[in-house]
């Protein structure tokens, strides 16, 4: 049972991980619902689900890529308790989200928010400040790809 377990998050971690890798190269999005590709002949009977396509933010804001020509690209796990929060921040690169468990809300200083449930795709803001609130029961958990100037954090807190 242990090693179904284990097999099921690598595949969940890779499938993120390609998602992620797609849209860090630069890969435009636009929202859509999860369409799936069937096994064509020669591929080796893989399919393909598409999780999220979208140009935009969480928040409307549309999305670009800081040029410095020294990213470096960090996959985090990330688990936030019951009722806790993450601090204030913003992100200088491009942030890529996954919410493997839980209810995530993301609020901006103004008082935006939107809901994030498990299974979706999270677009975050540049160099905008926000912070994330686990509204659900149990642990909330994401996994996050940030794609940033080696030289910068991932985050700023604020």
């Amino acid at each position: 049972m242990q090693k179904k377990s284990a097999n099921k998050a690598r595949k969940t971690t890779l499938i993120i991980s390609l998602v992620a890798v797609l849209v860090l190269m630069g890969l435009v999005l636009k929202m859509a619902t999860a369409q799936t590709q069937p096994a064509q002949p020669g591929n080796g009977g893989t399919t393909r689900d598409v999780i999220t396509t979208t140009d935009k933010a969480w928040d409307g804001s549309g999305i670009y890529y800081p040029l410095s020509h020294k990213d470096k690209i960090t996959a985090v796990k990330i688990t936030i308790k019951e009722h806790g929060a993450t601090p204030w921040h913003y992100h200088q690169g491009r942030t890529l989200g996954y919410v493997l468990q839980g209810t995530l809300r993301l609020e901006k200083k103004d008082g935006a928010h939107k809901e994030f449930k498990a299974g979706d795709v999270v677009v975050e803001t540049i160099n905008t400040v926000h912070h994330g609130v686990n509204v659900g029961k149990g642990d909330l958990v994401l996994i996050v790809f940030f794609s940033v100037d080696k030289d910068k954090p991932l985050s700023n807190n604020i």
